[in-house]
């Protein structure tokens, strides 16, 4: 699953620059940049890459939000009103994809040799939850509030289309451009995440002392399975609206409740 996910975040990295402010550079370009790039800071360790993405994080942070508050003159109203008893299915159902996001916030117990100040995980864990609402709802409300619902469900990248149409006094306009660049620094940290959690896994199944030699094999999968993963970014998004989501949901939240069931079932929990 993991190893799907990778590709998927890999060729969904690919289809967003080409569709926007690269169109005719071949495919293979920006995979062996990305992947290349993924794994020469793999073999630095988990420790380089928490540090690199703590950085990363608070540019990219600090660009949501000034693209938020600079879109919000240009939300309509009417497309986020009136709200009534009829929306609550449609919104349960809308928001299976944002659950299934969402499990990836659980992906970190996969590193739990080597977390330290367990004790304040709890917390932690609840901090980042609730700042993932925020974000999570001021995405939808920009989003929706320009576009309305029912384009939204047919454009591929909202927040993309969303930031095409941020103009402030004709002077800042068209920074798709560079919403995109700094938008492939997060790509890099969850394909780098993701590619780790993996080489953990064979790590401790095998009983390697060091996984390093893996990294360039494992990229090198990776590369061809997001070449056949889809054929467009539409694809992309059918596979991961229809399948993708309910995996993660089942494998994320289903099994791990199930597992810590029987535990107390059998009190080994």
């Amino acid at each position: 699953l993991i190893a799907i996910l990778t590709a998927l975040y890999t060729r969904y990295y690919v289809e967003r620059l080409l569709s926007t402010i690269l169109p005719n550079v071949n495919i293979y370009v920006f995979l062996i940049t990305m992947l290349f790039t993924v794994a020469l800071v793999m073999r630095k360790g988990m420790v380089v890459l928490a540090r690199m993405s703590e950085i990363f994080f608070s540019v990219i942070l600090i660009l949501f939000l000034f693209t938020v508050v600079i879109s919000i003159p240009t939300i309509k109203p009417n497309n986020l009103f009136p709200i009534s008893r009829l929306d609550i299915m449609p919104l349960v159902t809308s928001s299976i994809g944002v659950i299934g996001i969402w499990v990836y916030m659980l992906f970190p117990f996969f590193f739990g040799d080597i977390i330290k100040n367990k004790e304040h995980i709890a917390t932690r864990a609840l901090q980042t939850y609730g700042l993932a609402a925020i974000l999570t709802s001021a995405l939808l409300v920009v989003t929706i509030g320009i576009f309305g619902a029912d384009l939204v469900k047919i454009i591929p990248i909202p927040y993309l289309a969303t930031v095409k149409q941020i103009s402030l006094f004709d002077v800042i306009e068209r920074i798709e451009s560079f919403i995109v660049s700094v938008w492939t620094l997060s790509d890099f940290v969850i394909i780098s995440v993701f590619i780790y959690i993996v080489l953990s896994m064979i790590k401790h199944l095998f009983k390697l002392s060091d996984t390093r030699p893996l990294v360039s094999i494992y990229t090198f999968i990776i590369l061809f399975l997001s070449l056949f993963l889809s054929q467009s970014v539409f694809e992309l998004q059918d596979l991961s609206d229809m399948i993708i989501v309910y995996v993660n949901i089942i494998f994320g939240y289903g099994i791990p409740i199930l597992i810590f069931a029987v535990g107390k079932i059998r009190k080994k929990v």
